[in-house]
């Protein structure tokens, strides 16, 4: 469901007039579904560029 997603979401964006030519940032935490090969498959063929989150770091956040 989550590949199926970014891809319409994605291809709405690669044609629509506007959005074509624009620079895509997809920023996505470390969880195994966002990781897919499909999914990043799918991010480079429409030229969208990946960012990872930081792995969670419970020392870096003194409150929890």
């Amino acid at each position: 469901m989550f590949e199926l997603f970014i891809y319409r979401t994605l291809n709405y964006v690669r044609t629509h007039a506007e959005l074509a030519e624009k620079k895509v940032i997809l920023l996505l935490d470390n969880a195994s579904i966002h990781k897919s090969i499909r999914l990043l498959e799918t991010c480079r063929k429409m030229k969208v560029i990946v960012l990872f989150n930081a792995q969670y770091s419970p020392w870096l956040n003194p409150v929890e």
